[in-house]
């Protein structure tokens, strides 16, 4: 009851973020601009990019490696960009995940519920992540990262890929923004995917609509660190538009 209380009250965290000594702890890394929680790292997500994309659910996604030893492998998801893209936001019904592709041992954990729009668009095009990482044994680090509709595919996307590195046997630092994600994870059966996603860095600006959809009492949370950026009181309703666009995430960074 009181997780569900702090969960309702979105002013409050669920869990405190020090961004100052997670900034420090990265900084020595070769990838700190692209993990960093700054200013930076967030114009480098939104910045425009030859993403891929798939027909079938219009998920936009880049995929591309930081090294000529591809060693470093980053994946952005794109935001909302489409009638279809909509579609799948307003698929509220839940979707079990327990499942195996038909030639490829891949597969999310055991059982855990989450929106099932996001998990069916998803599952479309996982394999392709996949793929990639089967074949590169030189991969040390996985960056993973989106903004909106595009947080929802990071957060699914981090679960997927630490739990199948671990089928494979494989061992790779994963990295996760997800910039002002819709609430993606259902049910009692979370816990079973909170030690993979809690790597995921949610960066929601207080007042925004779309981090506060599906509403809570479907069932619905958050979940990874969550960073809250702005003024605590405009989580208080009503709850505009603007506090969902880029600039009010850039604002927000910039006054931390």
């Amino acid at each position: 009851m009181f997780k569900l209380l702090k969960e309702f009250f979105i002013m409050f965290p669920t869990k405190r973020f020090n961004i100052n000594e997670y900034n420090e702890s990265v900084s020595h890394l070769s990838i700190a601009n692209y993990i960093s929680i700054n200013r930076e790292t967030i114009d480098s997500i939104f910045e425009s990019k030859d993403y891929v994309n798939d027909e079938k659910y219009d998920i936009d996604y880049h995929m591309s490696y930081l090294d000529d030893d591809k060693t470093i492998l980053k994946i952005d998801f794109q935001e909302t960009k489409s009638k279809t893209d909509w579609k799948v936001n307003l698929k509220f019904v839940i979707k079990k995940i327990k499942y195996k592709m038909p030639t490829k041992p891949y597969r999310f954990s055991k059982l855990w519920f989450a929106h099932g729009g996001f998990v069916k668009a998803y599952k479309n095009i996982h394999n392709v992540f996949l793929d990639e990482i089967e074949k590169n044994e030189n991969i040390e680090h996985i960056i993973i990262r989106g903004y909106s509709q595009g947080a929802a595919y990071t957060i699914l996307c981090t679960e997927d890929i630490i739990y199948n590195l671990e089928s494979m046997n494989r061992v790779a630092n994963v990295y996760s923004i997800a910039i002002a994600p819709p609430r993606v994870i259902w049910g009692l059966f979370s816990w079973n995917v909170n030690k993979r996603v809690k790597r995921v860095k949610s960066i929601q600006v207080h007042g925004d609509p779309v981090t506060r959809v599906p509403p809570i009492y479907l069932g619905f949370k958050h979940v990874g660190n969550r960073i809250k950026l702005g003024k605590w009181f405009k989580s208080l309703y009503p709850y505009f538009p603007k506090n969902h666009l880029k600039d009010a995430y850039r604002d927000g960074i910039d006054n931390i």
